[in-house]
C-alpha cells in the first residue's frame, strides 16, 4: 500500500501512524482510517470524543473492544 498523500489535521498527535481519513463521527466517538508507518498496514483508530469521559462512556468503549477483539472475520486483525 502506499504511503497517503495528505496527513489529516488532528488535534492530537499519533505517533507511528499517518491518518488519511475520518469514516465517522458520533455523539461520543471518532474512527479514523489510518496506515501504521511502520509496515505501511492499514488501520482504524476509535477514539472517545471526550476528552474526560464519565464512568459509562469508558466502561461501553471497553465493551465494545472486547466483543471486536474477538470477532473472528477474514481480513481483519486483532489488536
Amino acid at each position: 500500500m502506499s504511503s497517503p498523500a495528505t496527513n489529516l489535521s488532528l488535534p492530537f498527535q499519533m505517533t507511528g501512524y499517518a491518518v488519511v481519513e475520518q469514516l465517522y463521527q458520533g455523539d461520543r466517538t471518532l474512527v479514523y482510517r489510518a496506515v501504521q508507518n511502520a509496515d505501511q498496514r492499514p488501520v482504524v483508530i476509535k477514539l472517545l470524543r471526550n476528552e474526560h469521559p464519565n464512568f459509562n462512556e469508558l466502561v461501553q468503549f471497553r465493551n465494545q473492544y472486547a466483543i471486536a477483539k474477538n470477532l473472528e472475520i477474514a481480513g481483519v486483525l486483532s489488536p
